[in-house]
């Protein structure tokens, strides 16, 4: 069985894309949080409360981060144990890289097979 070795190995093979169910609030580049369309479809239309609600108001946080070095194995059983499709992927010093889908991985680690099979 081909393995590949680093998060930032399997994301370089396919290319890692922002989430488009949640967006993150970066400050500086660090990451603060996460805010769906589910946290502000029902104030979205409502332009009375532009001026008093901040995104601080719909921020909430992620069950687990990924780290831009971290092995398959500890990403994978990060997606398994907190049941996210979707995690945020930071570096060493919470600097906002991007979102990865548990989905985007198995699709990039099919391809690979592919290419081993077809060696």
């Amino acid at each position: 069985v081909y393995m590949v070795p680093s998060f930032a190995s399997a994301m370089s093979l396919n290319g890692m894309r922002p989430c488009s169910s949640c967006s993150a609030r970066v400050a500086s580049k660090l990451w603060e949080g996460c805010v769906s369309l589910e946290d502000i479809r029902r104030d979205m239309f409502q332009t009375q409360l532009y001026a008093s609600k901040h995104v601080f108001n719909y921020m909430h946080s992620v069950p687990a981060y990924i780290y831009e070095g971290e092995n398959m194995e500890s990403v994978m059983n990060k997606f398994e144990t907190t049941g996210a499709w979707n995690l945020p992927v930071v570096k060493e010093d919470r600097t906002y890289v991007g979102f990865v889908s548990k989905s985007k991985i198995f699709s990039a680690y099919r391809d690979e097979l592919r290419l081993v099979s077809a060696d």
